[in-house]
């Protein structure tokens, strides 16, 4: 007779045998999936090992990356595999030897591939640089320096490597060309020192033995802006501004970021009667260098001219402020006697316009005769006080005859007459205009006038 406490104890032994069958299934199925995941381990470990020996052939950077990438993740699971019976333990530990190597193999060689690439994209950019030449020296010595970053690379390749043979055959090139650049910089370094002799012949005042050393320098490179600026300057002191311009004009094609070439052409638009256009010179000028005090004295004048006077005022005070600010006093007193006599004259009355008019008008041919001489260092007993001011209501313009102007002397805005071609000893490069360089001739309202 079968007791409820049998009947009990025979549930619960069949519960437990139940419990037991199904810790038994768990166990041996996760054992099969852990095969099954050790298995696919070891055939990407092989696969692996396989691309890394293929892309030998034909090797890339990316390409590189990619197997390397492959083999680090082949070998974070192949270094989970524990130390037990019947994980194959001993056969991962083979592998991972295996995979270790490979990375460090194709690791060796990426390198070596992006040295060589890197090396091809320096060659690429050099070559695109001087395209088209002849170029400043600066361009030349920016290809050169390039080359020579390349031919770098292509040294630090080893020579057991995979592209060691194509590096080699490139090096011989690329030395060539670095070589070749080499004599492209000697010649625009001669060019120069041309430039630099003309400039230095411009501040002694020997206008046509500049001229002569500018010639070989645009000679040697015809795209030196600088030698075309200091020929410019150099023909408009002999008086021919026309053949100044089409210098200037070629300075801004070969250089059009070069402030001081619009001031002087400026000058020399005004000289022939072209206001308008001296004025725009002026504004780019002022508009390329923020600070040329001489761009804004002389644009001051022409703005006087066209009956600006507010404008005129702004202008010398901030040809003034700067002229200050750099030291320059004999400068920042022209500026500041155009202020004082512009803000006087507007005061005037009618009537004392009139005064005015009416007395230059009678003396307007005596006045005339006397402007000629303006520059020279006699002045006639006949002609007013070199420092008398002459105003002239109808055309509302200011005529100065002569207040203080740069004589050449070091200590002025004279200074200019350098055209900034030399070479900057630190880093080569053309060291252009700069406005504290720049003449200050007496400016459009001052010392020479309007042709008429």
């Amino acid at each position: 007779m079968v007791t409820r406490s049998d009947r009990s104890t025979s549930k619960k032994s069949r519960g437990a045998l139940w419990g037991w069958a199904a810790i038994l299934f768990l166990v041996l199925g996760a054992g099969s999936l852990a095969t099954s995941a050790m298995s696919q381990a070891f055939e990407k470990s092989q696969a692996a090992l396989a691309e890394a020996e293929r892309v030998k052939n034909v090797p890339t950077v990316s390409s590189l990356v990619a197997v390397g990438q492959d083999l680090r993740e082949t070998m974070a699971v192949l270094e989970k595999i524990p130390n037990v019976p019947g994980a194959n333990y001993e056969l991962a530990q083979s592998d991972l030897q295996k995979l270790r190597a490979s990375l460090e193999e194709v690791e060796y060689n990426r390198q070596a591939m992006e040295s060589l690439k890197a090396a091809e994209d320096l060659a690429m950019e050099a070559a695109v640089l001087v395209q088209n030449p002849p170029h400043p020296v600066q361009v030349w010595r920016e290809a050169e320096e390039k080359w020579q970053e390349a031919i770098a690379n292509l040294e630090a390749i080893p020579a057991d490597c995979y592209v060691a043979q194509k590096s080699q055959e490139k090096l011989s090139a690329y030395r060539s060309n670095r070589a070749a650049i080499g004599k492209r910089v000697a010649i625009a370094q001669k060019a120069v020192k041309f430039s630099n002799q003309g400039s230095a012949k411009i501040s002694e005042g020997n206008y046509k033995v500049a001229i002569q050393y500018f010639d070989q320098a645009v000679g040697l490179n015809p795209n030196l802006a600088e030698a075309y600026l200091g020929r410019g300057i150099a023909l408009s002191e002999l008086g021919n501004d026309r053949k100044a311009i089409e210098d200037y004009d070629r300075a801004v094609k070969f250089n059009p970021n070069l402030p001081q070439t619009y001031y002087y052409r400026g000058w020399s638009r005004y000289q022939l009667g072209n206001e308008a256009q001296a004025l725009a010179d002026y504004d780019e000028a002022i508009r390329l260098e923020p600070d040329y005090a001489e761009a804004y004295l002389e644009r001051g004048g022409l703005r006087y001219q066209g009956e600006l006077e507010q404008e005129a005022i702004e202008d010398w005070e901030k040809a003034a402020e700067l002229f200050s600010d750099r030291g320059d006093l004999e400068n920042y007193q022209i500026a500041q006697n155009a202020i004082a006599i512009l803000q006087n004259n507007l005061e005037l009355t009618a009537d004392e316009f009139d005064e005015f008019d009416d007395a230059n008008d009678a003396n307007d041919a005596e006045l005339a005769e006397c402007e000629k001489l303006a520059e020279s260092d006699s002045w006639p007993e006949t002609c007013p006080p070199r420092d008398k001011i002459y105003v002239r209501r109808r055309r509302r313009r200011i005529r100065i005859l002569d207040l203080p102007i740069n004589s050449g002397s070091g200590s002025t805005g004279d200074t200019g007459k350098n055209t900034g071609s030399d070479t900057d000893k630190n880093t080569g490069s053309d060291r252009s205009f700069g406005s504290s360089g720049s003449r200050t001739r007496g400016g459009s309202f001052r010392r020479r006038r309007k042709r008429r």
